[in-house]
């Protein structure tokens, strides 16, 4: 046996240490999704049960036999508990029932092997063949996975499992050559094999721990990616007209703010859509709504995806052109009037003819575009005036 087994503050350093780890994976365990990190904290736990248990059989001789079944299954319980994590980290699924199987297997190894191999030099390397295959078993699960983001405490885990088949396997040819092929042989190297043993294992619990913050840190990023999408999405709400999908006044205000102080001219059209009360008194308000989205669909198919339209008021509009010119805005103006006539509503068969009135004005600055509004305003108002009396004439 390892002269440093039988050292009570190794031991105890040794077991305060694996404590340690299971109990900083364990308030992890709330913040990274999945199975993994609990299972990979039990294992941790059965570790540090199994070290007490060698305690009692090296230093309490009338309970070593009781003592090595306990330390064996514990011991082998956490190899087990390692490899069925990765299963969960790697493929996102619980244990299955060979794994279970798998898992009675090493129960009934671990009960007999103490009464078949009385001898601790016997047991020591039987034990370590079958957690070396357990660790194998846990490094080929994790070989395939590629997760995305860093990878660090990944590559830790590989490097510390393949160690410690390794180092178990190693341990188990050596003991048994030295047990029945040469047993004058020496192996100095091997007295120290607990060191090699606990420097491979605080790699695993290294890697365990860098790899439950680098999980964290990309649930973080993705939480915070989707906040920021969800703050886009509610500005994007906050600056949109329900109805029409058009832009609204409050996104009109911080247009203004946003471009105040730079170069920004061009021209304005204030829109009305003429009498939109007379159509919600005829034909209710759902038919004046229809209306205000036809009128919507048109501005867009009128004028680039580039150029502002606001839906200001109940039934009037307002369309900006950077760099644009009076003629143009109203050029564009009247072919959104023209594409307005013959529309029906509600599925009636009778056609409407929905008509515009509307007014321009430039602007030389994001600070001139309230008083160009105004003059717009005033402009739409006089052409809504204008129809009017020539509608009057014409009747008479």
């Amino acid at each position: 046996m390892d002269p440093l087994l039988r050292d009570f503050p190794y031991l105890a350093i040794h077991i305060a240490g694996v404590v340690i780890v299971a109990a900083l994976l364990r308030p992890l365990t709330r913040l990274v999704p999945g199975q993994y990190l609990v299972t990979w904290s039990r294992g941790w736990i059965s570790l540090a049960i199994s070290l007490i248990f060698l305690f009692v059989a090296v230093h309490l001789p009338g309970m070593r036999v009781l003592a090595m079944i306990g330390f064996g299954i514990s011991n082998l319980f956490f190899g087990w508990l390692l490899w069925v994590g990765c299963v969960e980290l790697a493929h996102g699924q619980q244990p299955q029932r060979w794994h279970y199987g798998i898992a009675g297997v090493l129960v009934v190894l671990a009960l007999i092997g103490p009464l078949f191999f009385p001898n601790s030099r016997l047991i020591f390397p039987f034990l370590a063949f079958a957690s070396g295959s357990l660790f194998f078993l846990a490094f080929l699960t994790l070989w395939h996975y590629h997760p995305p983001g860093s990878t660090t405490g990944l590559w830790l885990i590989r490097v510390s499992l393949i160690g410690l088949f390794m180092l178990c396997w190693h341990y188990t040819v050596i003991s048994l050559i030295t047990s029945y092929v040469s047993p004058e042989m020496t192996w100095e190297y091997l007295s120290f094999w607990s060191l090699y043993d606990l420097f491979l294992v605080a790699g695993l619990a290294l890697g365990m721990l860098v790899l439950a913050t680098e999980q964290i840190q990309r649930v973080l990023e993705e939480k915070n990616q989707k906040l920021a999408e969800v703050m886009e999405d509610l500005a994007l709400a906050a600056r949109t007209d329900p109805l029409t999908g058009l832009l609204n006044r409050r996104a009109l205000d911080h247009l203004i703010a946003d471009s105040s102080g730079q170069p920004f001219l061009g021209v304005l059209g204030v829109i009305d859509l003429n009498n939109l009360k007379q159509l919600n008194d005829l034909r209710g308000h759902a038919a004046g709504d229809i209306a205000l989205k036809l009128v919507a669909r048109a501005l867009r198919n009128h004028f680039r995806v580039t150029d502002a339209i606001f839906r200001t008021g109940g039934d009037e509009f307002l369309v900006i052109l950077a760099n644009g010119n009076e003629q143009e805005l109203t050029s564009r103006f009247a072919r959104v009037d023209a594409a307005l006539q013959n529309l029906r509503l509600n599925n009636d068969d009778d056609g409407l003819d929905l008509s515009l009135a509307w007014g321009v004005a430039s602007f030389q600055s994001a600070e001139g575009i309230p008083a160009a509004i105004d003059q717009a305003d005033a402009a739409m108002y006089q052409r809504k005036k204008l129809r009017k009396q020539s509608r009057s004439l014409d009747l008479a």
